[in-house]
């Protein structure tokens, strides 16, 4: 990875994080839920979208980042690997060249010694030429001493003998005279046939051992030149290294930035989320009030109606009673008329009120029956999305996309909206205290203020929200607070 790519990711990031304020600002009032319906303000809406976009931009961003880290680490290791290579053949080329001049050397050393053995034998033979020369001539001049005298010659020394073995003595004296002369130049004709056989083996060697140097003198040029595009090669990788370190350096720096910067976000969520939370808790403590006090209106006009019926059935008595005695007229029924009910106070005249949902007090399965696995329990656990520990308020059942989520129990619906991490989502109230929620829907099918029965379709599946798949986050809430789902639902067998 180059500098430049490093420099398009951070521009990347900044551009994102400034388009996020337009983002924002172009949520439509109509997205967010009404602040009397479920007790959170417009406000709270809008913040918790504004967070919802920029930490889904942070975690892009922190991907892109954790990508582009480990792709200049990859070039990092890719540089230095192929700057190992070079310089081991640097070590190669340096140990062939070294070998290549040793072998020139010990080449030249040898034809020194060549030179000085053809120049010793060249000497050896010219004076074995001198030596055969000059005994030559001394052969020759004895031959014509021995031709043109030898008879006085050899016959003065055989006669002048003294006795017969001197005679005998001195004949092979002059045979072994003649004998030497022969030999001699017979042994110097040898050694100088000799020298010069020695003189052609060393020229021969001699013109091996140049014809040697001359080829590894061509080698040199070679390698030097080889060695001179090695230099430039670790050269050229010394300075990718560099600015791969450098790239490591600054994708590392900008990954830390972005893990930072998407931690202090995701807190900031949670925070948001936990004071969504509380006004849930608030919202179902209301409405679990105004129930209460419906409930105790109803009771209060069910006893006034019952006593303003007590009382004309008591005055109608009275007044028959009265008639009879009066009068004296036989008893009969009273005119239809008679007995009719004021109509201001006929019930019929008395406002409708809405539906009482049904609360069973045992609760259902929240998906179609066809999903019962369970892929993530009440408790902590590791965060799917951040890979951080965190803590789960409800259990996770994967299901189709637009399959039924239905209502565990009969209640109210009191919020029906969409969330940043739930996504789409519903929670009702059962009465006392106890409410369920289901998140991730692809379409919330009840909104607030609906009465819904046991087993009834209120949402269709989805991934909505920070989910990684299809499912139905399914969580119970006791005043507010989440308690373990699976000690109030049983899985279907």
């Amino acid at each position: 990875m180059k500098k430049s790519h490093v420099k398009r990711s951070f521009l990347r990031t900044v551009a994102a994080l400034m388009g996020i304020a337009l983002l924002c600002s172009a949520i439509p009032g109509s997205m967010l839920v009404s602040a009397e319906a479920i007790s959170v303000s417009v406000a709270d809406q809008q913040l918790l979208k504004k967070l919802e976009e920029e930490l889904s931009v942070l975690k892009d961003n922190r991907t892109f980042a954790q990508q582009s880290y480990e792709e200049a680490v990859a070039e990092y290791d890719a540089a230095q690997l192929d700057y190992v290579k070079a310089y081991d053949a640097k070590r190669a080329l340096d140990a062939e060249i070294a070998a290549l001049e040793k072998e020139i050397d010990a080449t030249n050393l040898l034809l020194t010694t060549y030179n000085e053995a053809l120049t010793y034998y060249t000497d050896a033979i010219e004076e074995k030429k001198t030596e055969i020369d000059e005994r030559y001539a001394m052969f020759l001049e004895r031959i014509r001493i021995s031709y043109e005298d030898s008879f006085s010659s050899y016959l003065e020394i055989i006669l002048s003998s003294d006795s017969f073995s001197d005679l005998l003595y001195r004949v092979d004296v002059v045979a072994s005279l003649l004998d030497y002369d022969k030999r001699v130049l017979s042994a110097l004709d040898t050694a100088k046939k000799e020298l010069v056989v020695m003189q052609t083996e060393y020229q021969s060697l001699q013109f091996k051992a140049q014809e040697t140097l001359r080829s590894l003198t061509e080698q040199m040029p070679l390698l030097e030149q080889k060695r001179s595009e090695n230099a430039e090669l670790l050269a050229g990788l010394d300075v990718r290294l560099e600015e791969a370190l450098r790239d490591v350096a600054l994708s590392e720096e900008l990954r830390q930035e972005l893990e930072n910067a998407y931690v202090t976000k995701k807190d900031e969520l949670d925070q948001a989320e936990a004071e969504v939370e509380e006004k849930i808790r608030i919202a179902q403590e209301e409405a679990a009030r105004k129930a209460k006090e419906e409930a105790e209106r109803k009771a209060r006009e069910e006893a006034e109606r019952k006593a303003r019926e007590e009382a004309e059935k008591k005055a109608r008595e009275e007044e028959e009673k009265k008639k009879q005695e009066g009068e004296g007229q036989t008893t009969e029924e009273p005119v239809e008329t008679e007995t009719q009910p004021i109509p201001d106070e006929a019930p019929t005249e008395e406002p409708q009120q809405p539906a009482t949902p049904v609360v069973t007090g045992v609760f259902g399965w929240p998906t179609e029956l066809s999903y019962k696995r369970i892929t993530s329990y009440f408790g902590w656990r590791t965060d799917p999305i951040t890979g951080k520990p965190a803590f789960h308020n409800g259990i996770d059942i994967p299901c189709a996309y637009g399959s039924s989520i239905c209502a565990v129990d009969g209640g109210t619906v009191i919020i029906s909206e969409d969330h940043y991490s739930y996504g789409n989502y519903i929670v009702i109230d059962h009465g006392n205290g106890l409410s369920t929620l289901y998140a991730h829907n692809t379409t919330n099918l009840v909104s607030v203020g609906a009465v819904v029965s046991k087993g009834q379709r209120i949402a269709a599946a989805g991934s909505s929200g920070y989910s990684t798949g299809n499912h139905c986050h399914f969580s119970v809430r006791v005043d507010g607070s989440p308690v373990d789902p699976m000690k109030y639902i049983t899985v279907p067998n």
